[in-house]
Order: C-alpha cells, then sequence, then structure tokens
C-alpha cells in the first residue's frame, strides 16, 4: 500500500497508484512532465504536486509496475 501526506500533514492511502500517477502526469505536469505545483484534489485530500511530490509518487508507480 502506498500513502503520502496531504498538504493538511494528514496521511492518505493511494488505492490505485496507477491512476493517481496518470492522472498527475495528464492535469499536474507540463509539457515536459515536469510537475507544475498545482493543487491536485483526492478525496477531500489536497496534495500540492511538487517536484518531490510528483518523484515520490512515480517511484511508488515504477515499484508498482516492475514488480508486477
Amino acid at each position: 500500500m502506498n500513502y503520502v501526506l496531504d498538504n493538511s500533514g494528514n496521511k492518505y492511502q493511494i488505492k490505485d497508484i496507477d491512476k493517481f500517477f496518470q492522472h498527475l502526469i495528464d492535469f499536474h505536469t507540463n509539457a515536459e512532465q515536469r510537475p507544475n505545483n498545482s493543487i491536485h484534489e483526492e478525496n477531500g485530500h489536497y496534495f500540492t504536486v511538487t517536484e518531490v511530490f510528483f518523484e515520490k509518487i512515480k517511484e511508488y508507480y515504477y515499484s508498482k509496475n516492475i514488480n508486477s
């Protein structure tokens, strides 16, 4: 299971890392797939899509898909 902290410091479980990561790419990155520091909302939790946050999600995504 993958967890991240939202902007308020609350722990949030990412239920589907594939969908979560793809959404970040589609809506929260620029043309070079670099995070754009926008706010992602999911189930009442807010996340600022920074470089650090995006890299963490990318690690979760590749870890899951390499081990599957």
